[in-house]
């Protein structure tokens, strides 16, 4: 066999696997859901977690009235019809108007501080939900034990590529093409591969929103901190450091936060301080999702406050 015959051949031979990797490629994009499944999907998500917090707060109320339960829950289905209706700031809503919103600033928490002790996350109760959270983040007046984890949530939304994905997923109308497809997914890959390339930064946001969200837990336990300058300073050097991204040294931060709390009185296991805490971010692009994670954020989603 000649070296011209070889090399026919197996031009041949790599035209058909790469016509077999394309088919195959675009019947994998084809079972993939679109801008509109995605867009449903998080409409279905927030349907459910209205009726869960309904179905919570009956179960509250019922057991603080025996007599009056039966007016208990239907004052509460009530409430979520009407939240449903739209009294209550959908996901959609709050990602597009602040978390995708470069213009809105990273952080605010150290501005609302002294709100801190009427916080109804902690230390009253441990059962909020992310439809509280995301009206919270929508109110000009904020819950700073809430606000402080919103900084992780505006920097993975306003990554490369994730504001063109919404861009998408907002206009999309339940016709979805391969083009749309593949165009959602190149803006999710995108995303993707800069937070890979970027862990470091990611872990940095995460880190210090961590201690911010430990010291407005410290405030909420101890409201009479907020009208001590050196708290407020403290609260403001973190605050500072994430809206400056600025790098900082995270054993340094540890320490910082370990002196505060003894300083302030405060035993860190009551507001669930884990000095050995240390962020690693975790990405996952599968099957119709895009998912950050880390082992506070889970902490969080389980406990029901995202």
């Amino acid at each position: 066999m000649t070296g011209k015959k070889l090399l026919k051949i197996l031009a041949i031979s790599a035209s058909a696997i790469i016509l077999v990797f394309g088919i195959m490629g675009v019947w994998l994009l084809s079972m993939l859901p679109g801008p509109s499944k995605v867009k449903e999907a998080v409409q279905s998500s927030v349907a459910q977690i209205e009726k869960k917090d309904a179905e919570s707060s009956v179960k509250t109320q019922t057991s603080a009235s025996e007599n009056a339960s039966e007016n208990a829950a239907a004052n509460t289905v009530t409430s979520a019809s009407d939240a449903s209706s739209g009294k209550s700031h959908m996901p959609m809503e709050v990602i597009y108007e602040d978390f995708a919103n470069p213009s809105k600033p990273l952080v605010e928490t150290c501005r609302d501080l002294a709100k801190a002790g009427e916080s109804g996350f902690f230390p009253k109760t441990q059962n909020r939900t992310a439809v509280k959270f995301m009206d919270n983040i929508a109110s000009s007046q904020k819950d700073p034990v809430l606000e402080s984890v919103a900084p992780v949530m505006r920097y993975v939304f306003r990554l490369p590529g994730v504001g063109d994905a919404l861009h998408l997923i907002k206009g999309a109308n339940g016709d979805d093409s391969l083009i749309q497809k593949a165009e959602l997914y190149r803006h999710f890959y995108r995303a993707a591969s800069y937070l890979q390339s970027n862990a470091a930064e990611m872990n940095q946001v995460i880190q210090k929103s961590y201690n911010l969200h430990m010291l407005s837990k410290a405030v909420a336990l101890k409201p009479q901190l907020a009208s001590d300058s050196s708290v407020m300073s403290f609260c403001e050097q973190i605050e500072g450091s994430l809206l400056g991204n600025q790098k900082v040294n995270v054993e340094e931060q540890v320490q910082e936060m370990r002196k505060f709390l003894q300083d302030a009185g405060i035993d860190e296991k009551s507001i669930g301080f884990d000095a050995n805490y240390r962020s690693k971010v975790e990405v996952d692009l599968g099957k119709g999702h895009f998912s950050v994670s880390d082992p506070w954020l889970k902490d969080l989603v389980s406990k029901g406050m995202m």
